[in-house]
């Protein structure tokens, strides 16, 4: 009997069995999807509305300091995100570090326009805390472009991160 010097794990001319190895139909996946969608809209106002008797007031320093530790938290994965989707030429993994620089950025907002830190009750709060999950889902979407995933693609989105975090930074007038 001859022994090859490095076995072989599997036969190279074997062939996956195509009739037991299939995508679902699409009727089969959607349904389940459509399903989830509903829940997670109907299911936290259904919650709301059954359980949520008292309203919870959160101290503004409370909420100046989490609302800042969220902040500080997102634009670490930010300069992680972004350094090693550069270093890779990962247009992808550049875009989520954009992603949460932003979301960095209106966090910070939100945070110093609490009630009582800074400044009195404004608008601001609400739109910024609104705002940052649709804004940053709104960037994440960017990723189905196919000029922003190649390596070609980091170069821009990288100027466009330090845009953002300039205006960020940048004096009032």
């Amino acid at each position: 009997m001859l022994i090859h010097p490095t076995p072989r794990l599997k036969n190279l001319r074997a062939r996956a069995d195509l009739r037991e190895v299939r995508r679902l139909p699409l009727q089969d996946r959607v349904i389940p999807a459509i399903a989830l969608i509903g829940a997670g809209a109907v299911l936290p106002g259904t919650m709301l509305h059954f359980l949520g008797r008292d309203a919870a007031s959160i101290d503004g320093e409370v909420h100046f300091v989490g609302v800042g530790v969220s902040a500080a938290a997102a634009a670490a994965a930010a300069v992680v995100l972004s350094l090693v989707g550069a270093r890779r030429g990962d247009g992808r993994t550049v875009l989520v570090g954009t992603v949460f620089t932003v979301m960095a950025g209106l966090l910070a907002i939100h945070g110093l326009a609490t009630p009582g830190i800074w400044i009195g009750d404004n608008g601001v709060i609400a739109l910024t805390g609104a705002g940052t999950l649709p804004v940053g889902g709104a960037v994440l979407a960017l990723t189905a472009l196919p000029s922003l995933r190649r390596p070609a693609g980091v170069r821009r989105l990288l100027v466009g991160e330090a845009v953002a975090f300039a205006e960020r930074h940048r004096p009032a007038d």
